[in-house]
């Protein structure tokens, strides 16, 4: 290798400029990215059952939702969770499944047998898992004498992060809410 490049010297400082010139390229034309677009091809079904125990939610709810999509072609898993008052059915699907067409088949079966729920659940609702649901940063805020830190966070530091671009949802949780009562 060492005789090739003293006897080649243009040639190899060719090759050399050549392999910088397209690693430079390549490392400026892809994309960088903590967070990449992925699809994951999972769907939930949640129904509520107000009033109801995890026992009956289970057995009227839950189970009925799982033995009618547990049919639909492409799903790998199927896994059921059932609390008082609440059903949530998550469907893992195969990748590559085109989601758009599992979504709409989940909708016409969920159609078919919202006849067979109690009347006081309510009607099925089908929600898409996306990487871009899960949040990208979380911090908090402590409180240091006596200020009203919710409403300082809420008016002076969700402003600034909704300003930023790619930001689609600032939410913030706790912390004691002043309010006036009149009596």
């Amino acid at each position: 290798m060492t005789k090739l490049v003293l006897k080649r010297p243009v040639s190899a400082f060719l090759v050399v400029c050549a392999l910088i010139i397209f690693g430079i390229s390549s490392i400026m034309g892809s994309p960088m990215e903590l967070m990449p677009d992925m699809d994951m091809p999972v769907m939930l079904v949640m129904t509520a059952y107000p009033g109801a125990g995890p026992e009956d939610v289970e057995e009227l709810v839950s189970k009925e939702i799982e033995d009618t999509v547990s049919t639909l072609s492409g799903v790998k898993n199927v896994t059921a969770y059932s609390q008082e008052n609440m059903s949530m059915v998550m469907l893992e699907f195969n990748y590559g499944e085109n989601m758009d067409v599992a979504h709409m088949d989940l909708q016409e079966k969920l159609n078919m047998i919202s006849n067979n729920l109690p009347d006081d659940a309510t009607s099925p609702t089908i929600m898409e898992m996306s990487m871009d649901m899960m949040p990208v940063i979380a911090f908090s805020v402590e409180k240091l004498g006596d200020i009203d830190i919710l409403s300082y966070v809420d008016q002076e530091i969700k402003p600034e992060f909704e300003k930023l671009s790619g930001v689609a949802q600032v939410e913030i949780y706790g912390g004691e809410e002043n309010y006036i009562s009149v009596q």
